[in-house]
């Protein structure tokens, strides 16, 4: 796996040992849209919160995560997800064995997670027999289940509701121009804090030399790369894997617009919204009540989707090639503030008066 021009892993075919058959084009989640799951399954949407606080606080949304981890844990199970390199310039994926680890996994990564060796890591240990839960984006649980090429009864898969995944490269420029401007080396990344609450989170990066940078995630000169459609993998704008017809067993995300749906989970410190999509993720769910507040909504999902959470049905659409194309070439030579002045300023101009818009529009409902 190497990276392309704009920092993006893809794979890289040795052309003097390539057989040249369709395995490999077949069995690609960005072409091909696959369900593993043997039977027909209705969704169905639950609210949830981990009952303890603490984890909750440090948690992207409610905590659901932690919870489901837990139970696997007691099982004496392992825990595959992404976390960051020691010096925070990398994601990705790694597997673990005991819930003082979790943490590493916790939290949401903005960019493309480097897969390594993991989908072996999890077959090995679903061959000895043990249990295994793999959390990823719908993609790289559908690329996993199409590695596997079978069902095991002791893996459960978890994807996200989720928002693409950003190039490593802008992800490090982002970085070093931070610890430029803090003459430190970065120590902790959250780009979901929640000291202000779950609706008002905030950008959390802290250095060695014990300073902090926050911002206001609307505010923040790397989410607005995100949310510009430059900074976005190109694949992710003709998704195969946004739909409810999901290969995962769960499903997790926030639960945006849950007051509109159930006024006492709306207390600002974060609900997770979970969707199970298999009888297994069904059972695994329902099996949480002692570590967890589980709530099942009787809602139209496809409807509750469009409104509120639309990255769980829909591709976004992408920036012009001209406008993609010079924001590359200048993140070769600009520092990040000036790329933010040259490529990112309007953009984010204009999308904070449409969250404006948005806000007001939510307050006449």
């Amino acid at each position: 796996m190497l990276p392309d021009k704009e920092g993006f892993l893809y794979p890289h075919v040795d052309e003097d040992k390539c057989i040249y058959g369709e395995d490999c084009y077949n069995s690609c989640p960005s072409v091909i849209k696959s369900n593993n799951n043997s039977t027909i399954f209705v969704n169905e949407a639950y609210a949830c919160k981990i009952l303890d606080d603490e984890v909750r606080h440090i948690s992207s949304s409610g905590g659901a995560f932690s919870a489901i981890a837990k139970k696997i844990f007691e099982q004496n199970g392992f825990v595959a997800g992404v976390a960051y390199s020691d010096d925070f310039r990398e994601a990705k994926h790694s597997m673990i064995d005991s819930w003082d680890r979790l943490d590493s996994l916790r939290r949401s990564k903005l960019l493309q997670s480097n897969k390594g060796n993991i989908f072996t890591e999890v077959e090995n240990k679903l061959e000895n027999e043990n249990s295994v839960l793999f959390t990823g984006t719908p993609c790289e649980v559908t690329a996993l289940k199409s590695y596997l090429g079978k069902e095991y009864d002791n893996l459960v898969t978890c994807d996200l509701v989720c928002g693409c995944v950003a190039s490593p490269k802008v992800y490090n420029k982002y970085i070093s121009y931070l610890e430029k401007k803090y003459n430190s080396k970065v120590s902790f990344v959250n780009f979901k804090d929640k000291t202000n609450g779950w609706q008002g989170r905030r950008i959390n990066i802290q250095f060695e030399n014990q300073e902090i940078y926050t911002n206001e995630t609307s505010d923040d000169p790397y989410i607005v790369s995100f949310h510009s459609r430059f900074n976005i993998r190109p694949s992710c704008f003709n998704c195969k894997n946004r739909h409810l017809d999901r290969n995962s067993d769960i499903t997790l995300g926030d639960f945006w617009g849950i007051k509109f749906y159930n006024s006492s989970l709306d207390d600002n410190k974060g609900t997770s919204f979970v969707m199970v999509n298999s009888e297994k993720g069904k059972k695994l769910v329902q099996s949480l009540s002692d570590t967890m507040d589980i709530r099942h909504l009787d809602i139209d999902i496809k409807a509750y989707s469009n409104k509120y959470n639309y990255c769980l049905i829909k591709s976004p659409t992408g920036a012009k090639q001209t406008k993609r194309e010079n924001f590359y070439r200048d993140l070769d030579i600009l520092d990040f503030d000036e790329l933010f002045d040259v490529h990112l300023r309007d953009i984010w101009l204009e999308r904070k008066r449409r969250k404006e818009e948005y806000l007001k529009k939510l307050e006449q409902e």
